[in-house]
């Protein structure tokens, strides 16, 4: 079985910038991520989670508060990059590009992926014991989302 290792992208660049304020803008994606982030389904304007917590509790040691706006995943990674309105990304995982884009953190949380199938289609499970094994199946996947290791 597949881990995914997620990590938060910490913008170390800027970090005399992020001294400087007292909110520290941070994105996350907007389709959510529960439990990690993700819209209080009881108050939906709060965003809480695993990932909240932490990064609130990590910039409280410096006189800080997260202040996190939920994007569209591929919107939220293109905004760090730019680093003018984000300076954070919460729960992205890790790949060869995104490293040579953003400074990484070491993995925070793993998570074990599953592969869902068509019971109709597929009259037993496909064995998919290594990724090279998926390679003759077809996928749908969300735009943005890493999917590299899968290759």
């Amino acid at each position: 079985m597949n881990k995914r290792i997620l990590i938060w992208i910490i913008g170390m660049a800027f970090a005399p910038l992020i001294a400087a304020q007292s909110k520290v803008p941070i994105c996350g994606d907007a389709a959510g991520f529960p439990p990690y982030t993700y819209q209080d389904p009881k108050v939906p304007d709060n965003i809480i989670g695993f990932s909240v917590d932490a990064m609130t509790a990590i910039l409280k040691l410096s006189g800080q508060t997260p202040n996190i706006t939920l994007l569209p995943w591929l919107r939220c990674l293109r905004e760090v990059e730019d680093g003018k309105n984000l300076w954070m990304a919460l729960d992205a995982t890790y790949s060869e590009e995104r490293e040579a884009k953003y400074w990484i953190s070491d993995p925070v949380y793993v998570i074990h992926s599953a592969l869902y199938y068509d019971t109709k289609r597929f009259t037993t499970p496909p064995k998919m014991h290594a990724a090279e094994a998926m390679v003759k199946y077809r996928y749908c996947g969300i735009h943005g989302y890493n999917y590299s290791m899968y290759k």
